[in-house]
């Protein structure tokens, strides 16, 4: 007997469309809590927004800087974009490294280490993921475990656990106006990021912990084996 779950509702539809309604249901993943709660806060002057992971079209750097680039030099002021992860030589990086190069708030950061991804979420307070599609990206769970402003398209997993501008904020994928409606939105209501923030944090409590994450494993183990116990048992019976 094998029972399948996906990490998220967009992962279980990919999965549905492709080979059938043969999955069990959603079992989201959990990470080990790196911070305590009393020591959420940020390290910067200003406003930092960083889009995390490798440089990559369905991870949406472009529409990350045309958003941007639809905020007013006034918006910008004191504030810095940030660019994390793996970037190549590829077409598509060299756009984004030479759109970066004519704004000189947009900061192309490159890829981080463990450690060092840790200390730089202390620098940051706006974690975008305009992901074209995301099942769950860590990056945002991460950013909500250290108590981030999270902006999401709404073709992430992620979107899912999400009231818009009460916890986090959702974007539509694939539209930069709507992205720069969204932070645009934080830069003029700053002052709610710290509740923002603490909202974000108890997604991640709630959620994406790794005990609860256990318990949820446990329970998917456990009834999974309750499964193959009565099928066994309702095969010896009528074998019998």
């Amino acid at each position: 007997l094998i029972e399948i779950y996906a990490v998220s509702d967009i992962a279980q539809k990919n999965f549905i469309f492709h080979f059938g309604n043969q999955m069990k249901g959603v079992l989201p993943y959990g990470i080990p809590d790196q911070v305590r709660k009393n020591s959420i806060q940020n390290e910067t002057d200003g406003l930092v927004f960083a889009i995390i992971g490798s440089v990559c079209p369905i991870k949406a750097q472009n529409m990350f800087i045309k958003a941007i680039r639809l905020l007013t030099e006034n918006e910008k002021r004191s504030i810095q974009f940030w660019v994390i992860g793996h970037i190549g030589n590829d077409k598509y990086s060299t756009e984004i490294k030479d759109e970066a190069l004519t704004d000189k708030s947009i900061q192309i950061m490159g890829k981080l280490n463990r450690s060092e991804m840790y200390e730089t979420y202390g620098k940051i307070d706006v974690v975008v993921c305009p992901s074209l599609e995301d099942s769950l990206p860590i990056v945002v769970t991460e950013g909500m475990m250290y108590g981030k402003t999270c902006i999401v398209s709404d073709k992430t997993g992620s979107a899912r656990y999400i009231r818009n501008r009460e916890n986090g904020l959702i974007c539509k994928a694939g539209d930069p106006g709507d992205l720069c409606r969204q932070m645009r939105w934080v830069i003029h209501n700053r002052e709610k990021l710290v509740a923002i923030g603490k909202k974000a944090r108890r997604i991640y409590e709630q959620n994406f912990d790794i005990e609860i994450f256990g318990r949820r494993l446990e329970n998917a183990l456990q009834d999974t084996t309750n499964n193959w116990r009565l099928k066994w048992r309702n095969q010896s019976e009528l074998s019998s």
